[in-house]
């Protein structure tokens, strides 16, 4: 059985996650906790799903670690709530990471994909999506 791993990736998540060390990590930006709980029980043994609920939450998780990918919601709680520029900024620094935008605003996921994601989708799509992605890299 595998250790309690907290998760330090995560800043605002405070509960103990038992996690395969082994899986690609993603990071989810989304503020919804519903959402979250729904795409972290989906991507279930397909990814480790590291959370950060703010745009200051994902700097600091980016700046951590290495992501196989981002799960982008175009508008989380923060000074600055609108993603697009930190989807600008994590494009510069790493060019090739897949980022998908996953906004429920339509408009903001094309904004999203001008500032530099790499795939689009409802929120509901993201585990096919993911999925598919995550088997293109293999």
């Amino acid at each position: 059985m595998e250790e309690p791993f907290l998760d330090r990736y995560c800043p605002g998540e405070e509960r103990i996650c038992t996690l395969n060390q082994t899986l690609p990590p993603v990071l989810l930006v989304e503020d919804d906790e519903d959402m979250i709980d729904v795409l972290q029980w989906s991507l279930e043994g397909v990814v480790r799903v590291f959370v950060a609920r703010t745009v200051q939450e994902a700097e600091e998780a980016f700046g951590k670690g290495e992501s196989a990918a981002i799960i982008m919601d175009g508008h989380v709680k923060g000074d600055e709530p609108i993603t697009v520029r930190l989807v600008r900024q994590m494009r510069l620094l790493k060019p090739r990471l897949k980022i998908i935008a996953t906004s429920g605003d339509e408009v903001l996921r094309r904004q999203l994909m001008a500032a530099g994601c790499s795939e689009s989708c409802e929120k509901f799509r993201v585990p096919e999506k993911l999925k598919k992605l995550m088997n293109q890299a293999a």
